[in-house]
C-alpha cells in the first residue's frame, strides 16, 4: 500500500532521499501500523513528536494499535509545547 509522509519542522531528516519538498511517498505492506511505518523510516521511540493520519492525532499509546490503509496521509510534526 502506498501512504504520504509529511514531515513537519525539524523532521526533514525523516524523510528519504528521493522526497520532494516535505512529503515522500512510501510503499508498506498491507496492514502495516504507525509504528511499523515510524520502524521502516528509522525513527526512534524516544523522539518526541506529535503524530497524525488523516489530520487525527494519534497519541503515542495507539501508534502500534493505529492500522494504515493505502492512500493515507502521516504527518510527523514537532511536539506541542506552551504555557
Amino acid at each position: 500500500m502506498n501512504v504520504t509522509l509529511k514531515a513537519g519542522p525539524g523532521f526533514e531528516d525523516i524523510l528519504p532521499a528521493n522526497a520532494s519538498g516535505d512529503s515522500a511517498e512510501l510503499l508498506l505492506e498491507d496492514g502495516a501500523s504507525l509504528s511499523e511505518l515510524f520502524d521502516t523510516i528509522g525513527l526512534p521511540e524516544d523522539r518526541r513528536c506529535l503524530s497524525a493520519v488523516n489530520d487525527t492525532i494519534v497519541p503515542k499509546a495507539k501508534r502500534a494499535a493505529t492500522m494504515l490503509s493505502d492512500g493515507d496521509i502521516v504527518d510527523v510534526l514537532p511536539p506541542l509545547t506552551g504555557g
